[in-house]
């Protein structure tokens, strides 16, 4: 007889393969949930149904397998405990198997510098602003830059400033500050690249009632 019409497209399963671009690569903070991204690599373009997820602190210790997770994204949010990291991954598709182990990708973790606000006062009694920050980093890590925001009570911005390394005081003197409740929001970054939590802190601008006259007589 004569051919029939083409039938439509058959994928065979199969395994997935290992997959690929592991990420992060920079510093991480240490104790908090860091994000594990990874790219799935399936042969026979079925979604990707479950990941397992393994680490340890250097290249000798045993592995800690995590459990199997049935997820179709491609990362996963794990709080480790030790300063550095290395791991691997691997993926599940439509095929009963598991694919291979992903090649490790490793980063390092760190505590974040802490910054505050150390003036002015919570109340100020001048349109003169002047706002100073204190830096420390339990890993000994200087500071590489930092940021001053001044907003009022509606949210608006009033003043922004960025501090460079070893900076410690944004200077907002020149413009006149007017009366009012302001919140000043500090952060900063380590030579690491690693940043702090963001600092606010709540001041109440009110000017100083002038002295009454004094008469002299000549």
């Amino acid at each position: 007889s004569a051919w029939s019409a083409s039938s439509n497209v058959v994928v065979m399963l199969q395994a997935p393969s290992a997959p690929t671009n592991l990420g992060p690569t920079t510093i991480q903070a240490l104790g908090e949930p860091t994000t594990l991204t990874w790219r799935r690599v399936h042969p026979d373009y079925t979604p990707q149904t479950a990941y397992q997820v393994r680490y340890r602190a250097a290249s000798i210790d045993p592995w800690t397998e995590m459990a199997a997770v049935s997820s179709s994204v491609e990362q996963a949010s794990v709080t480790f405990a030790s300063s550095a990291v290395e791991w691997q991954v691997r993926t599940k598709g439509l095929h009963a198997d598991w694919g291979p182990y992903s090649a490790s990708a490793s980063f390092t973790l760190g505590n974040r510098p802490v910054v505050e606000v150390t003036s002015p006062d919570p109340a100020v009694g001048t349109s003169r602003l002047v706002v100073s920050i204190g830096y420390s980093s339990a890993d000994d890590s200087p500071q590489a830059s930092a940021s001053v925001e001044v907003v009022d009570s509606s949210g608006s911005r009033v003043f922004y400033r960025a501090l460079g390394a070893g900076e410690t005081a944004a200077d907002f003197s020149a413009t006149p500050i007017t009366e009012g409740q302001y919140t000043i929001t500090v952060s900063a970054t380590d030579s690491r690249g690693l940043r702090s939590l963001p600092t606010s802190y709540q001041i109440v601008v009110d000017y100083l009632p002038p002295q009454p006259t004094e008469v002299v007589e000549y």
